[in-house]
């Protein structure tokens, strides 16, 4: 399903299904990652450094945990 990326609003995919409250993004620039549904409400809200910000945040984390970066509302 095409879509507008949240983080650099380029066009991009939501791979589904999607799961319990996450959805996941498919971006050309951003790449890989995950956004809650809550952060996804008001990630347009935020300025675009705000957004690439807790982008880079998540991928911090991720690679940590060895996960797929998760951008939640707390990142916003």
């Amino acid at each position: 399903m095409s879509i507008t990326c949240p983080i650099c609003e380029a066009e991009a995919e939501e791979k589904l299904p999607r799961v319990s409250d996450r959805v996941e993004i498919i971006c050309p620039m951003c790449l890989r990652f995950g956004i809650t549904t809550s952060a996804l409400a008001i990630v347009s809200h935020r300025l675009p450094e705000d957004r690439h910000a807790a982008l880079y945040h998540a991928r911090a984390i991720a690679v940590q945990d060895e996960n797929l970066p998760l951008i939640t509302a707390g990142m916003l």
